[in-house]
């Protein structure tokens, strides 16, 4: 199980999970504040038994098939804003490839883009919830998806951000959000992509 970084609509239902499936490890960054959602967070795996890694750059997992891959952050990271301590992953099943983003800034997209690091991906998921401080066109230029999903729930003020969104569109990038579609589901055999909405699961 993954928290991309520590605010608590990126924890959510990770506690949930803990004491309902069979969980073998937690993954964090490396940075550790004072939130207490996180802080339950981490009691709630320590009380059971839950192994707990810190990933960064050129860590992830290894299958058959299969590759994930974390591009951000390095053992050096910006503490001043949370977002930019988002873990970004890169997962490659087969053909296709998926972005995670958490919730980075225009200036990690900015640093990922200079890095030399792959980022084409066939599905990326849209950086902090199609913020207008996010999503920048060099990023997008380099990610070049054919399917974005953007998690976001209906009414929050300025998300997701009118300028942001027409950025994908001025690319042709497909965007689904789930504040309009509900529970979104990606699938993949490895060389094709098909996805399912679920209204009635909307947050």
């Amino acid at each position: 199980m993954i928290n991309t970084h520590p605010h608590s609509d990126h924890i959510g239902g990770l506690i949930h999970i803990l004491s309902h499936f069979s969980v073998s490890h937690l993954v964090t960054t490396g940075f550790f504040p004072k939130e207490k959602g996180f802080r339950q967070l981490m009691a709630a795996a320590h009380a059971r038994g839950v192994d707990h890694l810190i990933w960064r750059r050129g860590d992830g997992l290894r299958g058959e098939g299969f590759t994930m891959d974390v591009l951000y952050p390095g053992i050096a990271m910006s503490q001043e804003d949370l977002n930019d301590t988002s873990l970004v992953l890169k997962l490659k099943y087969g053909d296709v490839s998926f972005l995670f983003t958490g919730d980075i800034e225009s200036d990690v997209e900015e640093k990922l883009v200079l890095s030399g690091l792959s980022l084409q991906s066939d599905v990326l998921k849209v950086p902090h919830h199609g913020s207008l401080s996010s999503s920048s066109l060099p990023f997008l230029y380099a990610v070049r998806p054919r399917l974005a999903i953007l998690s976001c729930a209906s009414g929050v003020k300025n998300l997701p951000n009118q300028e942001a969104l027409e950025r994908y569109g001025k690319l042709g990038i497909t965007m689904l959000g789930t504040y309009r579609y509900g529970l979104i589901e990606v699938r993949s055999n490895g060389k094709e992509i098909t996805w399912k909405t679920y209204e009635d699961y909307r947050p």
